[in-house]
């Protein structure tokens, strides 16, 4: 059983996937937990493996950190450390290739 916010009860179901409707671009997922206040996780989804680059600013664009590094196809992530970044509202974005994605994420104490 799954119930919604309000109470009522949700249908809860199952689905098998066939490989070829599996999502292959690349794609940046937002990071869990958001907000964070020790560290947090950023996970994103490489259709082929190789150079990838995640840079952190803050809202003005200086940039805070650069993580590079060469990530296997398929899905990865990165641990990010909150006692090298300001508190407040740090944008992530993830360079491969010709992929460009930018995602939000907030620091609290």
């Amino acid at each position: 059983e799954a119930y919604g916010r309000s109470g009522e009860l949700k249908e809860v179901g199952l689905a098998f996937v066939q490989p070829e409707t599996i999502q292959l671009t690349n794609t940046l997922y937002q990071n869990y937990p958001n907000p964070f206040a020790g560290e947090t996780l950023i996970g994103f989804y490489l259709s082929e493996g190789g150079y990838a680059e995640i840079r952190l600013t803050d809202l003005q664009g200086k940039m805070l950190q650069v993580i590079r590094g060469d990530y296997g196809r398929g899905y990865n992530e990165i641990k990010v450390e909150g006692i090298q970044l300001p508190k407040g509202i740090i944008q992530y974005t993830l360079t491969c290739g010709e992929f460009t994605a930018t995602r939000q994420m907030v620091l609290v104490n």
